[in-house]
C-alpha cells in the first residue's frame, strides 16, 4: 500500500494533483487505512502510471479515461488525435518562430542600414584620421580578428568585390 505522499514523490506529482485525478476518476477514491489516510493499492500505483503517460505527451484528461476505462473502440484514435493536436501546435510554432526571425533581421538591417561605408569614412575623417590611418586601422583589424573585419565590412554595406579589396590590400601591410 501507497501513501498519498509517497505516489506524489514518486510520479513527481503535487498532492493537488493526485487529489484532482482522484475526482475525475482517473484513478479510484483508495481505501483509507484506521486514521483514515489514502491508501493507494498497486493497481491504483500502475494506472496512475498510465495516467502520468499519458499526460505526460499531453492527452487530455477526458480522452485518457476513455482509454482507461476502455470507453472508446479505438485508443488509436485518441492517441492519433493527440499527435495530431501536437503537429498543429509545432506548424503554429515555427509559423511563431519565421515571423520572429523576420522581426529581428529586419531590425538589424535598420540598425545596419544607420552605419554605412560614407558614414563610417566621415566619421573617422572628423576625428582627424587620414586615409593612411584608416587603411592602418584596417590592416590592425585584419591582422587581428580576420572573420570580425570581414562581418564589420560586410555590416558597412559593402559589397563582396569591396570587401575582397579592403581584406587583400590588407594583408599585404604590416600592421606594426
Amino acid at each position: 500500500m501507497y501513501s498519498i505522499k509517497a505516489l506524489c514523490d514518486e510520479f513527481g506529482l503535487s498532492r493537488s494533483t493526485l487529489l484532482y485525478y482522484e475526482k475525475m476518476t482517473l484513478i479510484k477514491a483508495p481505501e483509507r487505512n484506521s486514521a483514515n489516510y489514502r491508501m493507494y493499492s498497486d493497481k491504483d500505483k500502475q494506472r496512475l502510471a498510465q495516467v502520468c503517460l499519458y499526460r505526460q505527451v499531453g492527452v487530455p484528461v477526458k480522452d485518457i479515461l476513455q482509454i482507461l476505462d476502455g470507453e472508446t473502440h479505438s485508443d488509436r484514435t485518441l492517441l492519433e488525435k493527440q499527435l495530431e493536436r501536437i503537429n498543429q501546435d509545432i506548424l503554429a510554432l515555427q509559423a511563431q518562430q519565421t515571423e520572429l526571425l523576420k522581426l529581428l533581421k529586419r531590425q538589424e538591417w535598420t540598425s545596419q542600414a544607420k552605419l554605412t561605408k560614407e558614414s563610417w569614412s566621415q566619421m573617422l575623417r572628423e576625428s582627424g584620421l587620414s586615409e593612411d590611418d584608416m587603411w592602418a586601422w584596417h590592416d590592425r583589424f585584419e591582422a587581428r580578428f580576420p572573420d570580425e573585419h570581414e562581418r564589420f565590412l560586410k555590416d558597412l554595406g559593402m559589397s563582396q568585390r569591396e570587401r575582397e579589396h579592403v581584406r587583400r590590400r590588407s594583408e599585404h601591410t604590416d600592421p606594426n
